[in-house]
């Protein structure tokens, strides 16, 4: 795959996230560091939001320093959260896998809770720009 150059236009900014536009087409969500549980569900429903808005089917979210998600944040996030993005028009998602353990542990507990009910493709990925090549190329 092309690498693909990031210019990301920020529309959010938080002490825990960063979310950005890329190329128009493409949300980037970065986490900064670990969200108190309130922060973690604010940030969910800004990410919902943001592609309602901007008519986005393309997300790449950057894990790599999200941190360990509590299991009530979890099933938040299987249960209200990808319901309510994929009715956004979320169709296509890369995740940039964190770098620690317990992150990695957290992300794939989240994967695999929604596998069977998520309707969008989900990648995963080491690094954010074959991830925005990927999502470039569907």
């Amino acid at each position: 795959m092309e690498k693909v150059e990031v210019k990301p236009h920020i529309l959010f900014e938080s002490r825990s996230i960063t979310l950005s536009l890329v190329e128009g087409t493409i949300l980037l969500v970065t986490y900064k560091n670990r969200a108190t549980n309130e922060e973690y569900r604010l940030n969910l429903d800004k990410q919902v939001d943001l592609i309602r808005q901007h008519r986005l089917s393309k997300a790449v979210f950057d894990l790599r320093k999200m941190g360990v998600v509590s299991s009530e944040n979890q099933q938040y996030t299987s249960q209200v959260y990808m319901p309510r993005i994929t009715q956004a028009g979320l169709k296509h998602s890369a995740l940039i896998v964190p770098e620690d353990v317990f992150g990695q542990a957290s992300a794939k507990n989240v994967t695999n809770r929604v596998q069977n009910e998520v309707i969008f493709s989900v990648q995963h990925f080491n690094d954010l720009g074959q991830g925005l090549a990927w999502l470039a190329a569907v």
